[in-house]
């Protein structure tokens, strides 16, 4: 997770002080390069407090986020993304979620981020969306909702992703 990201940063904060401490002993290490070092031990830890906060308050930013791929683009332009999102819903769904905003995402404006009023409204749409890998509506089974992640949480889910590929994986026969 990502707290154990910051663990694992802290951690070796700690192991290279330990190393400069070691070093003060046994080389008579001059007073300025240990303040040197010292430094830059303490920009380093800093910069892993900035980095933690900075993704707090980005997950509670997206905590109200879902991330819609493969709506099909309204033909007439008078149809809103957000009214797009509230009739997919009613069709194929089985909620119908109260959106504060949506707006386009990427180059080719295929992803639809859609703002919710809570993060209880985003963990039902979610939950709801189970159903649309079962739609008897090619249309629908094409849709797929996720949630807002981060970079960090996006590469943990895919480091989890990959493990769990490799444990549904056969063990190779021996060959006799």
């Amino acid at each position: 997770s990502f707290m154990d990201v910051v663990s694992v940063q802290l951690n070796e904060i700690g192991q290279r002080m330990a190393r400069l401490e070691s070093k003060l002993n046994e080389d008579k290490t001059s007073v300025s390069s240990l303040e040197v070092q010292t430094q830059k031990l303490v920009e380093a830890t800093s910069k892993a407090i900035l980095v933690t906060d900075k993704e707090r308050e980005d997950i509670k930013i997206r905590a109200n986020n879902v991330i819609i791929t493969g709506l099909p683009t309204p033909t007439d332009s008078k149809i809103t993304d957000q009214k797009l999102v509230e009739t997919f819903c009613e069709e194929a769904l089985t909620v119908k979620p109260r959106i504060l905003k949506t707006r386009r995402l990427g180059k080719d404006n295929v992803k639809i981020c859609v703002t919710l009023n809570s993060p209880d409204d985003v963990k039902d749409l979610l939950s709801s969306a189970v159903i649309l890998r079962s739609s008897s509506e090619v249309k629908f089974r094409q849709v797929y909702i996720n949630r807002d992640l981060t970079r960090i949480q996006a590469e943990e889910a895919y480091k989890r992703r990959c493990a769990k590929r490799e444990s549904r994986q056969p063990f190779p026969s021996a060959s006799s």
